[in-house]
């Protein structure tokens, strides 16, 4: 559970994807993997089964079926977001008052409704703030670096920075004789302590060197990686592998390096069926591409390996698509 996924055996069928052309069933099992790899779809609930009568875990199926050798005796898997685990709930009450079986995978009898309200009933009670402690609010500000900074800040430009927050430093803005009585900001404008901006930006983007110190300073830098981005949009499978195929090669090409890589936001279109992985190159990777080398020496070359390493050709594969690598 820990890892986020649930396996099953019947290793000695190896990978089997069509059932129809595959009928050495001698062990059993067909049903089983039938259910597992194609009956259950991204979305639908699971549990696991700690006894004949309690579950351990509920969660949702996240990911398409994958075979892992090296997964050993249990090489079939499905990713999972496990709502609640470490638990010991009576799953009779959710199963038509039935016990679970010694099968592998079957379909239960339940109501969603009725597990959402048991999920609910099991996630720990919130946290509730310290007293005197104010409820925090973010503002999130997408592609910062894009905009004018003095504009979208104005004259509380300062007013972001730590020290300079909550009402002892009320600044009187151009605007204070608009301020009607009573309003919390008629004696002056302040940003409460509780108060976060996020600024979201990508660090290869030329706009960025623009953005003063006078501002880099007033934030805390953190870095998202393209595997970071890759692990919470919930990439997995072959456009995983070829998201790090290519992001390795990004990395690895004279004059890039690991800034240039591709975060999981391309790749969620071909995740979420809205491009086939030749089509993402087609109408977005490969402009892009070749933006990255534009001027640098081997461009050209540079670019064949990278679109080669993308489709997972080989040299004499690669020399056969044709494509515009001016």
């Amino acid at each position: 559970m820990d890892n986020g996924h649930i396996r099953i055996g019947w290793g000695q069928y190896g990978d089997v994807e069509d059932f129809n052309d595959y009928e050495d069933y001698s062990d059993g099992g067909k049903a089983i993997l039938k259910a597992f790899q194609t009956g259950m779809q991204i979305g639908d609930l699971v549990v696991s089964c700690y006894s004949a009568k309690e579950t351990d875990a509920i969660g949702i199926i996240t990911g398409d079926y994958e075979y892992r050798k090296e997964g050993g005796a249990y090489p079939r898997y499905r990713t999972v977001k496990w709502l609640v685990k470490n638990i010991r709930y009576d799953i009779r009450e959710l199963n038509d008052n039935r016990m679970l079986t010694l099968s592998t995978v079957y379909r239960l009898y339940w109501n969603i409704q009725d597990v959402i309200k048991v999920v609910r009933s099991l996630l720990p009670a919130p946290t509730t703030l310290a007293h005197n402690q104010p409820k925090p609010y973010v503002f999130i500000i997408d592609e910062i670096n894009r905009g004018e900074i003095s504009k979208i800040f104005g004259e509380l430009f300062f007013s972001i920075e730590p020290s300079y927050r909550g009402e002892k430093e009320r600044v009187q803005t151009q605007y204070q004789s608009l301020i009607e009585e009573g309003d919390v900001f008629k004696d002056g404008f302040f940003i409460p302590e509780n108060v976060y901006i996020i600024g979201t930006m990508n660090n290869i983007d030329r706009s960025v060197e623009s953005m003063d110190f006078a501002m880099r300073r007033r934030f805390v830098w953190q870095e998202i990686t393209a595997a970071e981005s890759a692990d919470n949009m919930g990439i997995s499978g072959e456009n995983r592998e070829r998201m790090d195929r290519l992001n390795k090669a990004i990395a690895d090409t004279d004059g890039l390096g690991k800034d240039y890589q591709i975060g999981g936001a391309q790749f969620l279109k071909v995740e979420e069926g809205r491009m086939t992985h030749e089509e993402l190159w087609r109408l977005n990777l490969q402009s892009l591409m070749k933006e990255y080398l534009r001027g640098l020496p081997n461009a050209g070359e540079n670019f064949r390996q990278l679109e080669k390493v993308y489709m997972g050709k080989d040299e004499s594969e690669a020399d056969d698509v044709e494509t515009d690598h001016d």
